[in-house]
């Protein structure tokens, strides 16, 4: 797990971003994604709270900005495999070994859990993909304020079905993956995606 504390967020006194990062399993696969959502969720929501129009919502923004740091983070393992091509004339595929190709199909297939709590002023905003869960504690009492994303839901199993995926009796989507949301997971798009 990676954690992200950002007091003064948009260098307010009374913002502040806390998020938490990292795999459900143990994997050396998706290492570089819980990373990158760390690394950019920040100023990507940043981003996404400057450009709101009247009519959107904080919840709007990040929405917006947990599919853009998906996004991006796509787009930079993109990057990172095509810097060790070899030739820009050669097809992307013929220009890697066996272990280059095995890995750029690994980095592709892993991914991450995120969750945000974004505080503005007394007001809290929370947004999470895949089993990160925020509580709070009432009168010593932790009460939940988000909710898990679980593959054999009702609603997320129809979902997942509607984007042509499939929940195993296992309760893996596509027999591979514990969670219906989260970063990365690109090979099982859009039936895993970061919709928080």
């Amino acid at each position: 797990m990676i954690d992200l504390v950002v007091p003064n967020f948009r260098s307010k006194d009374d913002e502040c971003l806390f998020g938490m990062f990292g795999l459900s399993v143990p994997s050396t696969i998706g290492g570089k994604v819980p990373k990158y959502a760390q690394d950019w969720i920040a100023a990507t929501l940043q981003k996404k709270l400057e450009a709101m129009d009247p009519s959107d919502t904080v919840a709007d923004a990040l929405r917006r900005a947990f599919l853009s740091v998906n996004r991006d983070c796509f787009d930079e393992l993109m990057l990172e495999d095509h810097r060790r091509k070899n030739s820009s004339t050669a097809s992307f595929s013929q220009t890697m070994n066996q272990n280059q190709l095995n890995a750029f199909n690994q980095s592709f297939r892993g991914g991450a859990s995120g969750g945000v709590v974004y505080v503005s002023g007394k007001t809290v905003h929370i947004a999470n993909a895949g089993r990160v869960l925020s509580v709070v504690s009432c009168g010593g009492e932790a009460e939940l304020l988000s909710q898990l994303h679980d593959p054999l839901e009702r609603e997320e199993t129809m979902r997942i079905r509607a984007s042509e995926g499939w929940v195993s009796q296992r309760g893996l989507v596509n027999d591979e993956i514990p969670i219906s949301r989260g970063f990365g997971f690109y090979h099982a798009v859009p039936a895993v995606n970061s919709l928080p």
